[in-house]
């Protein structure tokens, strides 16, 4: 076994660990709705989206307890950019850990990108070690396109060398799938997403590039958004989506808004979020072309990802697909 290999998470030793952490406010445990894919898949954009709309957002938090119960007890395993993300949030795990009050929480995680640990945690076994009943969860597996993902991996977590990006990737890759898996098995509902659903309403294809940038807040986007979490059997009565003409995706900077926002987002932003946090709206920008990525990879990376990663990304477009069409035609 390989030393990359070798510091994942494949067993549930760490997750019965961590559900040792967990507790929740209010008298009686929230319905989580879970999202989880690889880092830069888009997740945080949809969770602020989701956050402006009136419901109780958790952001990284197993992530968060992981990094403060393993990681700093190895600093062998940590680069500086990460001991730097790791030492601006100084939490115990039980903080970390404590569930908002609601009878639906969004819960958002991703898997990545400095280490194989962080590449290869399952949150829904934790959940469910923590006492959660299968129905009481909803997993929604996320995926990009792998391609543009993993060119975003290289810009962000780059430095720790090509190699190492590209094997951490594909331990997020095989997370993803693994406990969308395991959730299914375990009875817990499964709602396999791409971003790129949210693209074009015909087919969210990445060969449907345009040259300008599109907001991504248009009818199409919103009903994928909604029907998303109709999926999850979320009241959507409460939550306000639609924002005049504005569309979904946008908030306004004022402060009211901010204050709102930073109430019901539980986490923690890293440098990565920064502009997202300070934006005064969130915009869908289409990505750059294969030819593009190829000059900032290189042929041989881009065709490796391709072998390694297409089958299981387009595999989860045609199911995304199918559950969105069964949707629009109920």
């Amino acid at each position: 076994m390989s030393a990359h290999a070798s510091s994942t998470i494949d067993d549930e030793a760490l997750h019965k660990e961590l559900a040792r952490y967990v507790s929740h406010e209010g008298s009686r445990r929230p319905h989580v709705v879970l999202m989880i894919g690889p880092c830069r898949s888009g997740t945080t954009a949809i969770s602020r989206s989701v956050a402006n709309a009136g419901m109780p957002v958790v952001y990284q938090k197993v992530k968060e307890a992981l990094r403060t119960v393993r990681l700093l007890s190895k600093p062998e395993e940590m680069d500086e950019n990460l001991r730097a993300d790791l030492l601006s949030v100084q939490v115990l795990p039980e903080e970390s850990l404590r569930i908002p009050a609601g009878p639906v929480v969004f819960w958002k995680e991703t898997l990545g990108g400095y280490t194989a640990l962080e590449s290869s945690f399952d949150p829904v076994s934790m959940l469910l070690n923590a006492g959660w009943l299968p129905q009481e969860i909803s997993l929604i597996t996320i995926l990009r396109d792998p391609i543009v993902c993993l060119e975003s991996w290289m810009k962000c977590f780059g430095k720790s060398g090509k190699s190492t990006v590209m094997a951490n990737f594909s331990t997020a890759m095989e997370a993803t799938q693994r406990i969308g898996e395991r959730a299914t098995k375990a009875g817990v509902q499964h709602i396999p997403f791409v971003y790129e659903a949210f693209c074009s309403s015909a087919d969210f294809a990445m060969t449907r590039r345009a040259d300008v940038e599109h907001e991504i807040g248009n009818d199409h986007a919103c009903r994928v958004l909604v029907q998303l979490l109709r999926e999850c059997n979320v009241d959507m009565s409460e939550l306000n989506m639609f924002d005049g003409a504005t569309g979904w995706l946008r908030h306004t900077a004022d402060k009211e808004s901010d204050t709102v926002f930073q109430k019901r987002f539980s986490g923690s932003f890293s440098r990565f979020h920064a502009a997202i946090a300070a934006s005064d709206g969130l915009n869908y920008v289409q990505p750059k072309s294969k030819e593009e990525i190829v000059d900032i990879l290189g042929a041989e990376v881009v065709k490796l990802a391709e072998k390694k990663f297409s089958e299981a990304y387009s595999k989860q477009a045609v199911e995304c697909k199918h559950w969105l069409r069964q949707s629009y035609c109920e």
